[in-house]
């Protein structure tokens, strides 16, 4: 078994301890021969990303309008069909390097992008036309792996409350940002 196939074991047990509610709307999975017909049309061919979409197949908040399903900082990992999607679209729009590939979202506008770029393949990218520093992108995550490691530790450290009563999921920003340098060195974001 992979280590990260053992992490996202990890991350599912994770959630269902600190974040039930939300984790209770993520989608299933999909049959991995569908997966696999779903990632070539992203020309993604990483085991860790097709682990990430075995395990769970993301939620979309943009079809259950007012109704968030906050699992990470940036809220949620959306559906295949939908990333297919904004991939389409986003060759219309060039909003980002067509090399990045969106997996989660907010709703508003911002999303963590999976570079499939030779140079960088793997690290996770921040865009926000809202913030300054990531209306071009910026590297935010050095992969799928330091991603749910830094937040399995948010959970399991209180930095990432989710608060049943307000149905949102509380972030100490601070605390937040100092995990994620620790655990991604690479990425600018955290630094910046």
């Amino acid at each position: 078994m992979s280590s990260f196939k053992l992490l996202i074991e990890k991350f599912d047990a994770i959630l269902k301890q600190y974040n039930l509610p939300n984790y209770k709307k993520l989608y299933p999975s999909l049959d991995e021969s569908e997966i696999n017909g779903k990632l070539k049309k992203l020309n993604v061919m990483d085991e860790d990303f097709k682990t990430l979409y075995l395990w769970k197949n993301g939620y979309d908040a943009f079809l259950n309008f007012g109704e968030l399903c906050q699992i990470f900082d940036r809220d949620t990992f959306l559906p295949l069909d939908t990333v297919i999607g904004i991939v389409s679209t986003n060759k219309k729009l060039d909003l980002w390097d067509a090399a990045l590939i969106p997996i989660i979202t907010d709703t508003t506008g911002q999303y963590i992008l999976f570079s499939t770029k030779k140079k960088d393949y793997g690290r996770l990218y921040f865009y926000s036309p809202s913030i300054l520093i990531a209306v071009k992108t910026i590297s935010c995550y050095d992969s799928l792996s330091t991603f749910i490691e830094t937040t399995i530790n948010a959970y399991e450290l209180g930095i990432l409350k989710f608060k049943e009563k307000d149905n949102w999921l509380e972030m100490d920003i601070d605390k937040y940002h100092s995990l994620a340098r620790e655990y991604n060195k690479d990425s600018k974001f955290w630094y910046s």
